[in-house]
């Protein structure tokens, strides 16, 4: 159990980062959260959606951990985000996929299985986003459809960054560890095909420590 908590260290910091925020931004966080039976079957499909898989490659985490040991802005492609949450090991999980385009535009997919109801909560979602100190200073949805549900159309052109840090200030209240990962950013941000995140002074011990 110790070492599978260790492999999702990075999960903890950055995944729940775009997952969370984005979710509670469109408000399909808290309205899954309190949906009745008959309302979770409609926010719900038969099939989940599809999207690229890749070969498990367990040099992408040694990788990434040298560079961000080193400093300074460490790219992490979409690939790499799909190998550090390792979603081949999760019973959950069917889909999982991120990709940042040309365009520098982050492009998520996912698919949840939810056994109780033997159906799946599916999201794909297209955007962009940057932190500093820990805090979205932009944040923004192009395309966003819930299980077969197309909300784009009410956050297209909207800047969010104010709702993804009430997001995150829910995620840093519940959870000290996500707190202590978020303060750890100095930027983040999107770049040339890639997720650039760089460190505060002192950030690569902190995170360390969390892995403990």
């Amino acid at each position: 159990m110790a070492q599978k908590k260790n492999r999702r260290w990075m999960l903890i910091i950055l995944v729940l980062l775009l997952l969370g925020s984005l979710a509670s931004c469109c408000g399909c966080a808290g309205l899954w959260h309190f949906l009745p039976g008959m309302l979770a079957r409609a926010f719900t499909q038969a099939t989940p959606v599809t999207a690229p898989t890749v070969d498990p490659d367990p040099s992408v985490g040694p990788r990434l951990e040298r560079a961000l040991e080193t400093g300074g802005a460490v790219a992490v492609s979409g690939q790499d985000l799909v190998q550090l949450v390792k979603p081949w090991e999760e019973e959950e999980i069917h889909t999982f996929w991120v990709d940042v385009g040309p365009d520098d535009r982050l492009a998520f997919t996912l698919s949840v299985y939810f056994d109780e109801i033997d159906r799946y909560f599916n999201i794909q979602a297209q955007g962009g986003m940057e932190i500093e100190h820990g805090w979205f200073t932009d944040f923004t949805v192009d395309e966003l459809e819930i299980s077969g549900w197309d909300l784009g159309q009410y956050v297209t052109g909207q800047q969010l960054a104010e709702h993804a840090n009430r997001s995150a200030a829910d995620q840093r209240a519940q959870d000290p560890d996500v707190a202590l990962a978020m303060d750890q950013i100095e930027h983040l941000w999107l770049q040339d095909g890639a997720l650039q995140i760089e460190l505060a002074a002192g950030g690569w011990e902190a995170w360390q420590g969390m892995r403990r």
